[in-house]
């Protein structure tokens, strides 16, 4: 039952970060980054710690833990976003994606090296076509020559963030419930993102006027760093890092169809065939084994 549970929770996880895309750019029209990102996490722990203490299912926190979730807070949210958003000003939208969507790969060697986590040859064979198709989707967009080396380093420092937080998750996960666990974290983000908005956006922050743009944050706040968070987590401790991280590869899927309906953008055959080749890596990475032909026996 928590399996299925955990299958459907990374599925909405995945939904919600692709949603996230879009707010994104309704978002920056009224704001910048520091100030989306310092007001997206900061209205995500009020909530969650409202929730946990109506609730009470706040667990208190181990003084040998507090380090563990500094160091989680630290690689996300705060140095994913900042690494992924200036590396995507420094590359192309083709380039950051194809990096970004390495994330379950180098996850999966992570969990291998570190966790022993088994997984059967169709299982990496459907990561790796998973991973084929999310290229066939971005590759519609063609590359560019804004490409730099700083960019490319940035979104590597972004998919290094994630790896060490899904295995720095995977030991806090066996412990402590996803709300105790997305609240600290996201708590400790909104002091580290303070300094930010600060420096770079106090002094010309205003909201007159930019209703969409907080209706927006608002949106990235609930679902994308508190529901997703929680639902990402929940998975985790059932299904094991790996095959919760290749649903991250549903993620451009999902923005592609997300941008046909709320922008008219049209998807081209590239698109198309990364989708139904996306879907095909992702069903064969959740099958637990080859299928076996069993011999009859004459008689």
């Amino acid at each position: 039952m928590h399996q299925s549970k955990a299958y459907i929770a990374a599925l909405l996880a995945a939904i919600f970060w692709s949603l996230s895309f879009i707010w994104y750019k309704q978002a920056f029209i009224g704001f910048g980054p520091a100030t989306v990102i310092f007001i997206r996490f900061s209205v995500s722990s009020v909530l969650l710690l409202s929730i946990s203490f109506i609730i009470k299912k706040l667990q208190k926190i181990d003084k040998k833990d507090i380090l563990a979730f500094l160091l989680l807070s630290l690689f996300q949210p705060f140095l994913y976003f900042l690494a992924e958003g200036y590396g995507m000003d420094h590359t192309s939208s083709t380039t950051g994606s194809v990096i970004i969507s390495t994330i379950p790969i180098f996850s999966t060697i992570a969990a291998l090296m570190f966790f022993n986590e088994k997984l059967s040859k169709i299982n990496l064979t459907g990561i790796v076509i998973s991973f084929t198709g999310v290229m066939l989707v971005v590759k519609s967009s063609g590359s560019t020559a804004e490409d730099t080396m700083l960019g490319v380093f940035l979104l590597f420092g972004a998919v290094f963030s994630a790896v060490i937080y899904s295995l720095i998750l995977k030991k806090l996960s066996a412990k402590y419930n996803p709300i105790t666990i997305v609240s600290i974290q996201n708590t400790i983000a909104s002091f580290m993102f303070l300094p930010l908005f600060l420096i770079f956006d106090l002094s010309h922050f205003q909201i007159a006027g930019k209703q969409e743009s907080i209706i927006a944050i608002i949106e990235l706040s609930v679902f994308g760093s508190t529901l997703a968070f929680l639902l990402f987590t929940f998975s985790i401790k059932y299904i094991g890092i790996a095959r919760t991280t290749v649903f991250t590869n549903l993620i451009p899927i999902f923005t592609t169809i997300s941008a046909l309906i709320i922008l008219s953008e049209k998807p081209d055959i590239w698109k198309i065939s990364g989708i139904v080749v996306v879907l095909l890596g992702l069903f064969l990475s959740q099958t637990k084994r080859w299928p076996i032909k069993r011999k009859t026996i004459k008689t």
